[in-house]
């Protein structure tokens, strides 16, 4: 009765070809009671098999987990942009507001100025009777 595939490194059996390559993976990494001279490694390098994330550094053991952490980053950033497109909102706000306010300003400076000349003409007229 055939069992599958077997690991060469460590005879465990699987079922299916696919199972044991996803296996054979384990063997690949750098253990921490492996000799020195293996476990010195630049602080840049990770072992392979290990995923790293580009933008934190954080390393996982699979492609499928630093997925996961990856929409983390999607997340935060997808909320820095809501931010700024709040605070562009706000700033517009500000905006509007101030052009608003100088419109005002201009309109109530014109009536003013409409004011003062109506008052010298009335005096004017007075002065003419």
């Amino acid at each position: 009765m055939d069992m599958g595939t077997e690991c060469k490194t460590c005879k465990k059996r699987f079922k299916s070809y696919q199972a044991l390559g996803g296996h054979q993976g384990i063997h690949k990494r750098i253990k921490p009671n492996e000799d020195d001279a293996m476990c010195m490694l630049s602080l840049n390098t990770i072992p392979t098999g290990l995923h790293r994330c580009k933008m934190c550094t954080k390393v996982f053991e699979t492609g499928q987990k630093l997925g996961g952490h990856m929409r983390k980053h999607r997340d935060e950033k997808a909320l820095n942009v809501i931010k700024k497109q709040e605070l562009w909102r706000q700033k517009s706000d500000s905006v509007l507001t101030m052009a608003e306010l100088e419109r005002r300003q201009a309109e109530e400076d014109e009536r003013m100025r409409a004011r003062r000349e109506l008052i010298l003409a009335a005096k004017e007229w007075r002065l003419w009777f």
